[in-house]
């Protein structure tokens, strides 16, 4: 459903002209994007993930970050009912689609009811089949979502917050979406180049056109992360994102750097009840694992020291991150070298780990390996790896399924912890956390927050999930553009890029 597009063309000649001003006095700006929707048909699988999606589509709540609190967009407003499986939404009165089809709730129950039911909405095993969601329009612009299966959770808000919303039109005829887009989003497809680039003008009759400050945007399909720091210098980018050492470049070069949230990497102990490896079953040894990584260290010669060392795969701002526990486990060798010896394994043992060569994607480890092996050995623990026996879409899923290997590694992208609870990833097999996740999913938002709080508190305590590379992604800008990032999301929406002051 998502697709990487051809490389960005450079033009090393090309003269500065980013972000420009038209000499009608119009905006422009021009950012990469790796990844397109290869259709506009939110039934085909169409969503808001995809900046190209976020230019031309709605949602009808707006989520930037996890952590960050849902906002209306078009819903007016929203209200969550006291037993949570009922939510109710308050539709904006003033908003058109560019087919011409006024919003209201009657065209919305027709068009999420179609959407619900299609097997390639992209979002539809979290936010239908788990939950059981249902829409009824309550009035001409009041609509419920109803829950069948399990109340409102803070997951689903962040996942319908990346559906888009789309013209009841295309229930009856999908040929509308095939082309172009039938939304009520802040642009209009200007020029469309497959695998290239789609250029946009305003839509002059959009409803809050205020929040969009560009008239005119234009995202292009990126390339490797050299050649989009040389298309920010010569003008062709006003935005893309870089390796560390490409930062300090870009900084000396006077582009402005924007740092953001980046993958965490983490070794996940799936056989943390021993029956593969019955050292991994102690909790002193899982301990001293954890003890075992001098996360400063790592961070300053992975990633020159931007990111965070932290013991918790969570990041600040997520649900399930610890106040105060970023040094739980900070580096002490004596310490863990003494718990392996309690433990009876003073001589250390050995483990077989798979790894994941997908280059470019968060699933390659290749990056985590000679970390975690040289780590590991300092306490006695023999790493072998071997290459992952199975499909790489798989591993993410086989992660957290099954404990076919004891001992697993993730570079995860910190906003997506939260789908590890998800009951399309588990079960996990432990009574305990199970009832944690349960806790999480029902009850009010608050009942739900506190279980969150208990999930992260229960993985730091049982080590299950040992952090030890929270780096730092970086976005470089032309001193124009300012760039927002929210909690922990490194991708920021459309309307986050802005004018510089």
């Amino acid at each position: 459903m998502i697709a990487l597009l051809a490389p960005l063309a450079i033009c090393a000649a090309c003269s500065s002209s980013a972000p420009s001003s038209a000499e009608d006095g119009s905006s422009e700006i021009t950012i990469p994007s790796c990844f397109f929707g290869t259709t506009w048909d939110p039934m085909e699988g169409a969503q808001l993930f995809t900046t190209t999606s976020q230019a031309v589509y709605d949602p009808l709540i707006m989520v930037t970050a996890e952590g960050v609190d849902p906002q209306p967009w078009l819903a007016e407003s929203f209200e969550i009912s006291e037993d949570g499986y009922t939510i109710s939404f308050k539709l904006r009165e003033d908003v058109d689609f560019v087919d011409g089809t006024h919003f209201d709730a009657a065209g919305l129950e027709k068009y999420l009811d179609a959407l619900f039911a299609s097997e390639t909405f992209v979002w539809k095993p979290r936010v239908v089949d788990q939950f059981g969601a249902e829409a009824t329009a309550t009035g001409e612009y009041t609509l419920d979502i109803v829950m069948s299966k399990q109340p409102v959770s803070y997951q689903w808000l962040w996942q319908f917050g990346l559906t888009p919303i789309a013209s009841p039109a295309i229930v009856d005829d999908p040929s509308l979406v095939h082309d172009e887009p039938v939304g009520s989003g802040p642009y209009l497809i200007e020029e469309f180049v497959p695998d290239v680039s789609v250029t946009y003008e305003r839509n002059p009759d959009y409803w809050n056109a205020e929040k969009f400050p560009y008239d005119r945007v234009t995202i292009q399909a990126c390339a490797d992360p050299v050649a989009m720091l040389n298309a920010v210098k010569s003008g062709q980018l006003d935005v893309a994102e870089v390796t560390i050492p490409l930062a300090q470049e870009a900084q000396g070069s006077g582009l402005k750097v924007t740092e953001g949230p980046g993958n965490v990497g983490t070794m996940y102990i799936s056989d943390h009840n021993g029956t593969q490896v019955p050292a991994l079953g102690d909790p002193r040894v899982r301990e001293a694992m954890a003890l075992a990584f001098d996360r400063e260290a790592i961070l300053q010669a992975t990633n020159l020291g931007f990111g965070s060392a932290s013991s918790q795969q969570f990041a600040e701002g997520q649900a399930s991150y610890i106040e105060g526990a970023d040094d739980r486990y900070a580096y002490d060798l004596d310490r863990a070298k003494e718990l392996m010896a309690e433990a009876g394994y003073a001589d250390g043992f050995s483990v077989t780990i798979p790894t994941m060569a997908t280059a470019g994607t968060f699933l390659d480890t290749t990056n985590l390996e000679p970390i975690v092996q040289t780590s590991l050995a300092e306490i006695g623990i023999d790493v072998t790896y071997e290459p992952y026996s199975g499909e790489s879409i798989n591993y993410l899923q086989e992660v957290t399924k099954t404990n076919r290997y004891p001992i697993y590694l993730v570079n995860m992208p910190q906003t997506n912890w939260i789908v590890m609870f998800d009951e399309n990833w588990g079960p996990y097999e432990n009574a305990e956390l199970q009832e944690l996740i349960r806790r999480s999913r029902e009850g009010d938002p608050d009942e739900q927050a506190v279980a969150y709080q208990e999930i992260g508190q229960f993985l730091l305590d049982e080590n299950w999930y040992i952090a030890f590379s929270r780096p730092s992604s970086t976005l470089v800008s032309v001193p124009e553009v300012d760039i927002q990032i929210d909690g922990a999301y490194t991708n920021p929406k459309l309307f986050q890029y802005t004018p510089a002051g």
